[in-house]
């Protein structure tokens, strides 16, 4: 290392002095490659905040518990092996960073989010004495009975209908043609263990060969058929191999792989491994995709298989990679306790398809007593698929007279999954529009072998993932509505076009069930007051891809158009109300989108007084705010026209008291780094709904003109799903 990053043991005991003696509240000894810490440490007891991010500890002195005053320690990207136990003694301590301690066996999901999510909103960080909990109680029990690698992984195949997913599986774990199979598709949803047996980073030569080790691969075979696309996100995780499956006789359109490929990469995080496997490629009809184009827009693609089901020809070289990059993903060796993987297996062999947090710390018993380390062994049965854990019971579940849905949040996930397919297969049901009554689900269910007084449990799931809502509207009778059997046409409306706000979202790929889960969380939004008409006849102003909505005295459209990738938003009503209705539907999208990690989506507004004009992105105005640029120039509708826009005036036509309060509290923010360092959060600059360059010059209040900054076009606009 270069000495200006390294400081001696004498220059660091010199600064804690330093700081003793002036009382310091703040000690920042980050990044000097430290890998020790003097115990002289423990003499700073005013000491409220101390940052050793990035350097190279393995371990913390005792001292470190007589630090009493501490309330924030930032020890993230280090080597730390071991915590000591008297770092439990900071009673005061809410903020603690421990990320990119791999040694420490420390899942992410008890550590919360990264400094720069939790910052930026996108996530937040875990108590510290809960991490501190979880890795005490963690390592007693490992201390107790020893500890095993956790050798397990999932695997997610994803594609359209018919292109040989379920037979891709067969091939790779059981070695079986296409011809050997039943022949029939996936209905919904299906989980197969694969156990492989592995030597080293490897497939083992021979099953029985010495060192050989089980790896558990749980495959999950995804339905290809749109209207089971929402469902499938209950269960696209991170730390997941993901295989993309195409036809090689169909063209990329038919096996919409842009789609595929964009909810791995969403769903599964800046670390997805993914690859696309080109089936039935023995066929000599049809093309290979374009590899380069698809790598340069999807840098997590790890490469192309090519495989046939008929003859097996690839099927063996993608085992091996597949199995490979499976034994490389993060936590699939990580040390766990013995008696945690114990009880594990208990919860595998279990009969019952849902369980109750009360009935899961009995099968805990006296192995994992901790409520929060019972609770992170729930979390990593549902990462790996054994169960499917809901954390908490939203609202609606308290108010309705069914306190057993307040109980049971651990499910069975194909139990669950097959539940909701169930009602998305019945005829009786499309043919309504999805307008059921509890009973008739109860009768659907019953007909699939669920027990009646299972109902309620499917329908909690259903409108947790908003599939489903209260459609009082349609009967006297309890009725709910499942919006994404809604019909698909749109309907009639007298729509004003004149005097209305506009306000589009533009996406590279858009969500499948991304608008019927908007209607289902703004269903009581549902206009009562505006004529809707369909074939000659009155309908609810409301269909599959959209809905008119009455909010703040305003009437608000919203239609996705799934050919464009992109949602339309028309606000009709007097102009300060226009605002805030639109603020409050934002709001919801905003909430939709944070549920797919880095979805990549643009929000366009109108240039004021010029909605010839291309749409500005909302993104790159609001940076210019934060920037403290007051106008800039871009294109307008002629050819060569440029238009002059005043920054403020752009922002505030399409924002609500709620929306500019939270632009600017963000303002405060998104400059600042940990390690001073800016950080430019502004997103395609100067770029209209198809991507051309609009943005060509920011004009300062000096009046000083500089080139419009360019980014990445698709980036959010600093609030990342």
């Amino acid at each position: 290392m270069a000495k200006t990053t390294i400081k001696t043991e004498a220059e660091i005991r010199q600064r804690i002095e330093a700081c003793r003696k002036e009382r310091a509240s703040k000690l920042d000894l980050r990044g000097l490659g430290l890998k020790t810490l003097p115990p002289e440490i423990g003499q700073l007891t005013a000491l409220t905040t101390l940052d050793l991010q990035r350097n190279q500890l393995t371990t913390l002195p005792p001292e470190i518990g007589q630090l009493t005053a501490l309330t924030e320690l930032q020890l993230y990207q280090n080597q730390l092996t071991t915590l000591p136990p008297e770092i439990c003694q900071l009673k005061r301590l809410k903020i603690l960073y421990l990320h990119d301690n791999l040694a420490l066996g420390i899942p992410r999901e008890v550590l919360g989010g990264t400094w720069e999510k939790v910052t930026s909103g996108q996530a937040k960080l875990k108590p510290a004495r809960k991490i501190l909990e979880y890795y005490f109680t963690h390592r007693i029990a490992a201390e107790k009975g020893g500890t095993e690698p956790l050798m397990e992984a999932k695997i997610l195949v994803l594609g359209e209908a018919s292109v040989g997913k379920t037979s891709l599986i067969a091939a790779l774990s059981e070695g079986k043609k296409r011809q050997e199979l039943d022949g029939k598709g996936t209905s919904g949803i299906v989980r197969k263990l694969w156990p492989v047996k592995i030597q080293g980073n490897a497939l083992a030569p021979k099953p029985r060969s010495r060192g050989t080790e089980t790896l558990r691969l749980n495959c999950w075979d995804f339905g290809g058929q749109e209207i089971y696309h929402s469902a499938h996100t209950l269960f696209l995780t991170h730390r997941a191999i993901y295989l993309i499956v195409i036809s090689k006789r169909d063209n990329e359109r038919q096996n919409n792989i842009d789609y595929w490929l964009r909810m791995a990469t969403s769903f599964g995080g800046v670390h997805a491994v993914v690859y696309v496997v080109v089936n039935k490629n023995d066929e000599k009809v049809g093309h290979a995709p374009d590899e380069e184009a698809l790598r340069r827009k999807y840098p997590q693609i790890r490469g192309f298989l090519r495989t046939s089901c008929d003859d097996l020809t690839g099927i063996a070289e993608a085992r091996e990679t597949i199995v490979r990059d499976a034994l490389q993903l993060e936590g699939v060796r990580l040390p766990v306790a013995k008696s945690w993987l114990a009880i594990k297996k208990k919860l595998e062999k279990m009969k019952e398809h849902t369980l109750s947090l009360l009935q899961w710390a009995r099968l805990c018993g006296k192995a994992v007593e901790s409520e929060d380390a019972q609770r992170e062994l729930l979390h990593l049965c549902d990462r790996l698929g054994t169960v499917r854990y809901f954390p908490t019971n939203p609202p609606e579940a308290k108010k309705q007279d069914a306190p057993e849905l307040c109980q049971t949040t651990i499910l069975n996930p194909e139990w669950v999954t097959l539940g909701i397919y169930a009602l998305f297969d019945d005829e009786a049901l499309v043919k309504r529009g999805g307008v059921l009554s509890r009973p008739e689900m109860a009768t659907i269910l019953n007909k699939r072998g669920y027990p009646v007084e299972h109902e309620r449990i499917i329908e909690e799931v259903m409108r947790r993932f908003d599939l489903l809502y209260d459609s009082s509207e349609h009967g006297d009778e309890h009725r709910m509505l499942i919006p994404l059997m809604l019909h698909e046409k749109e309907p009639k409306i007298d729509w004003p076009e004149k005097a209305t706000l506009k306000f589009v979202y533009q996406y590279e790929v858009m969500p499948a069930g991304l608008v019927p889960a908007f209607i289902a969380r703004m269903n009581k939004s549902i206009s009562k007051t505006i004529s809707a008409f369909r074939e000659d006849k009155q309908v609810d102003p409301v269909w599959r891809y959209g809905c008119v909505l009455d909010i703040k005295n305003c009437h608000v459209r919203v239609i996705g158009d799934r050919e464009a990738r992109r949602i339309l938003i028309s606000v009709a009503g007097t102009e300060p109300l226009q605002r805030e209705a639109l603020d409050q539907v934002r709001f919801t999208f905003d909430s939709l989108h944070n549920a797919v990690e880095k979805l990549p989506v643009q929000e366009l507004i109108p240039v004021p007084g010029r909605p010839d004009a291309p749409m500005l992105d909302y993104a790159f105005v609001r940076s210019l705010e934060w920037k403290e640029v007051t106008r800039f120039d871009t294109k307008g509708a002629g050819f060569g026209e440029i238009i002059t826009v005043e920054v403020r005036e752009a922002l505030d036509g399409v924002r609500g008291t709620a929306r500019k309060e939270r632009d600017a509290q963000q303002g405060k923010t998104v400059h600042v780094h940990p390690g001073g360092i800016y950080n430019d959060r502004s997103t395609n600059i100067g770029r209209d709904v198809k991507g051309s360059q609009v943005g060509q010059n920011i004009e300062k209040s000096t009046n000083q003109r500089t080139t419009a900054e360019k980014s990445t076009p698709g980036h959010t606009d600093g609030e990342e799903g």
